[in-house]
């Protein structure tokens, strides 16, 4: 019965500019009717027949080709009807709202009462959302998406949402966030900041392996230098010989100086 309704109202949009007269309540000798621009009709009327067998994504088609060619709060009422049936609330509270605000071509009483009630049922699929990060300058994206920027609401239907938080020089945030109804939400996000990379001029990083570190191999460098030297001085000096002290085999026994 709801479809039955939306779509009489959306063929009415449609009949050209004797329905459009009569639905601003003007008479043919008072005032010129409305004409509208050459393949809008058409594109309306497309869109109705779609909408009413329920093919909803081929209906918002034909009326966002009807709106490119005359934007009116009733082309803007049409595509709400189309996102409030392919569930993106979100985008059918903002599209009701502007209809409702629209001055081109306003919609009647009947319309008008009817949008505010649709608008009302798809706010109960929404929650405003907003986050506020810390460095305020953070990029964040939601479901993959940019997000305005912080601490700026925005509209996000009910379910599982992914967030990320990035920023220079600071480590990336990630974490779900579930929208569970129309009650809002707002959460702060406070970034690391990531640890300066070594230039060589700066105190030495706790993680740098020992083998890494100049000083290491220059005092490797100097033990086996020392060792190479004594090695030498040792193998240049010459042995030490000792009068014989007793005997009478006239054999002189050379004994080799102790290291020092």
């Amino acid at each position: 019965m709801r479809r039955l309704c939306v779509c009489l109202t959306l063929l009415i949009m449609t009949l050209g500019v004797t329905a459009d007269a009569r639905a601003h309540g003007v008479s043919g000798g008072l005032e010129k009717p409305v004409v509208a621009p050459p393949g809008y009709d058409e594109a309306s009327s497309k869109g109705v027949r779609a909408f009413a067998v329920g093919r909803y994504m081929e209906a918002r088609g034909h009326f966002t080709d009807a709106h490119r060619i005359w934007p009116t709060a009733r082309s803007l009422r049409a595509l709400g009807h189309c996102e409030y049936e392919l569930r993106n609330y979100a985008v059918a509270v903002g599209l009701l709202e502007q209809s409702l605000a629209s001055t081109e071509r306003p919609l009647d009483d009947v319309q008008r009462a009817e949008s505010e009630e649709l608008l009302v049922r798809a706010r109960g699929y929404v929650a405003n959302f907003k986050i506020t990060t810390v460095p305020a300058h953070s990029h964040v994206t939601i479901d993959g998406l940019p997000m305005a920027p912080t601490g700026v609401g925005v509209l996000l239907p009910v379910g599982l949402h992914f967030v990320e938080v990035s920023a220079d020089g600071y480590h990336t945030r990630r974490r779900e966030l579930e929208i569970q109804g129309a009650v809002d939400q707002e959460i702060l996000v406070e970034l690391l900041p990531r640890a300066p990379a070594y230039t060589g001029s700066g105190p030495l990083r706790a993680d740098e392996p020992l083998r890494k570190k100049w000083w290491f191999w220059t005092g490797v460098g100097g033990a086996v230098t020392a060792v190479v030297i004594t090695g030498l001085v040792l193998a240049l000096r010459e042995p030490e010989v000792r009068d014989p002290t007793g005997g009478n085999s006239g054999v002189v026994i050379v004994v080799p100086p102790a290291p020092p």
